[in-house]
């Protein structure tokens, strides 16, 4: 809609990093028995490889609490995943939506395309056993797409058979 509005792309911005830890310090400080935190931003792994590297190294030594992410498959790869984890990354969550092109393409107009969605699953496998460390995956489908066919359907149940296992599906 803003893009629509002022006819160009606009930049995605990122809170700094002593902001974000900042805020979970201050989350600490509330509740010191917290054992794990999420960051629920579909574009955190979208974010400069520089600041996600100095935000994981920060992380791990101020924070230090296992933590989930949200996720695109596009965003995903091995050397991002890899430093997530050592600074404790547990589980992951992968926006699918469907393993039907047509409705992936058309429907929900995503970018990724399917084989990304497969390369993901592996890039996160590869990166788990990097650093000896188990990240439970999870992709998340939408079901009840009144505009699904029995074979958009199929497709999707297809798609899981080809992700990495282990995985969940919600």
């Amino acid at each position: 809609a803003i893009r629509n509005l002022y006819q160009r792309k606009l930049p995605v911005r990122w809170r700094s990093v002593d902001n974000r830890l900042a805020e979970l310090k201050a989350m600490l400080e509330l509740m010191p028995d917290l054992r794990t935190t999420s960051f629920t931003d579909d574009a955190f792994l979208a974010q400069p490889a520089e600041l996600l590297n100095d935000f994981t190294a920060k992380y791990r030594k101020q924070i230090g609490l296992p933590f989930f992410l949200l996720t695109t498959p596009r965003s995903v790869s091995e050397s991002k995943i890899t430093a997530l984890a050592e600074a404790g990354l547990y589980h992951l969550c992968v926006g699918v939506q469907s393993g039907s092109e047509r409705i992936f393409k058309k429907l929900y107009r995503r970018p990724e395309s399917l084989p990304e969605v497969i390369s993901a699953g592996r890039c996160i496998k590869s990166a788990a056993k990097k650093v000896n460390r188990q990240i439970l995956v999870r992709y998340d489908f939408i079901l009840d797409n009144p505009w699904e066919s029995a074979e958009d359907i199929e497709a999707s149940i297809r798609l899981c058979t080809k992700l990495a296992k282990p995985f969940n599906v919600s």
